[in-house]
């Protein structure tokens, strides 16, 4: 009886997060492995611009390579302030520049000159990674010591899901603020497994997602992507998504059946032939079963990138279903469908209103005296 009670005590503080003696040490260790790649960056000026009260006064960045680059949230920097003051691990001031901007990822590519080689973390796999597992959100904001020399602040929490917001990003509950978005989020062994931005499933405004501040939400782009598209951004070219054309009766896409609406005239899906009625039933070769899957499929594409869509169309009454497989080129998408997209696709409250009210039984008149 008494070994039962022990392993019900034992459980019972692992699950209130009473950590080990040395789980304090192991988070230090790994704090103390990233710092030197992790920096503070104060934008100056340009904020009257944006007309945006969430910008934060100073952010983080992480350097992702030995010659300077910084990659690091693209909030306060689109558009790009004229100077960038970049405070470095040892206390050592650089200015900075915007070099390019990933729309889609909401990252931004900053520059300083070095003569010095610049430190790059270590980054962990998506193999390794693990629901539950143990992570630390990072940033560099606080303002310096008498030594001109300011510390790297952490949070803890656990990595609460792998494939978020279309799936371009991770889930933390550690807890991250507008200052510490930039910032690496680690695991315990100091390896980073993303740059922590603000990012929304509803939105892809610029600032979605920074009312999430401190809500156990927060969202980081797997290193590894951000690795792939950083020879883009070198080269000063933005990413930007691209437009495709097709959509759904249905305003939610996690329950929406992927079955196609009219596409806008001259849209790439117009072009290439799709009509209304048509069943996608893959992406670039992976099934797809709702329009949710298909937004997955196409959320990492940009302007420009190919997809190939295949879809199902009804024959003639009873003739079996045609399969046609279309690869499309995604298009700048229009300002005039982006307008009218915005004003159909209805908020989360009025979505919920209308659930509930479909939901609840219609209840009969009450008879005239």
């Amino acid at each position: 009886m008494k070994r039962i009670i022990l392993l019900l005590v034992t459980i019972c503080s692992t699950a209130l997060g009473q950590m080990p003696d040395n789980f304090s040490e192991t988070v230090q260790k790994a704090i103390n492995a990233v710092s030197p790649s992790v920096v503070s960056l104060q934008p100056v000026g340009g904020m009257e611009a944006t007309g945006k009260s969430l910008l934060p006064e100073v952010s983080t960045g992480v350097f992702v390579s030995t010659d300077g680059y910084i990659i690091t949230t693209s909030l306060g920097f689109d558009p790009a302030p004229p100077s960038i003051i970049v405070r470095l691990n040892d206390g050592k001031i650089c200015s900075g520049k915007v070099v390019a901007i990933d729309k889609i990822r909401k990252l931004a590519l900053l520059k300083i000159t070095t003569d010095a080689p610049t430190p790059v973390p270590q980054f962990a796999p998506r193999s390794e990674w693990k629901v539950g597992q143990w992570t630390i959100a990072c940033g560099r904001v606080f303002p310096p010591n008498a030594q001109g020399v300011s510390s790297v602040n952490a949070t803890v929490g656990i990595l609460s899901a792998l494939s978020r917001v279309w799936g371009i990003a991770v889930q933390t509950d550690a807890a991250v603020s507008p200052n510490n978005y930039g910032g690496p989020l680690l695991d315990v062994r100091g390896r980073v497994i993303g740059i922590i931005v603000p990012l929304s499933p509803q939105s892809d405004e610029a600032d979605a997602g920074v009312d999430w501040y401190d809500s156990g939400i927060g969202f980081a782009i797997p290193w590894e992507d951000v690795q792939s598209v950083f020879p883009k951004l070198a080269k000063g070219e933005n990413i930007v998504p691209g437009f495709i054309g097709f959509a759904t009766e249905i305003p939610n896409p996690s329950v929406a059946e992927p079955v196609l609406v009219d596409p806008p005239k001259d849209s790439p899906a117009d072009k290439a032939g799709f009509k209304k009625g048509d069943r996608i039933v893959s992406a670039d070769g992976k099934p797809v079963a709702t329009f949710a899957q298909f937004k997955t499929a196409i959320s990492g594409k940009a302007l420009g990138d190919t997809i190939e869509v295949t879809v199902e169309r009804k024959g003639k009454k009873d003739a079996k279903p045609v399969t046609i497989t279309k690869q499309i080129t995604l298009a700048e998408r229009p300002k005039k469908a982006e307008k009218e997209e915005e004003e159909k696709e209805p908020g989360m409250l009025d979505q919920l209103k209308k659930n509930l009210k479909d939901l609840l039984p219609k209840l009969p008149k009450k008879p005239e005296k």
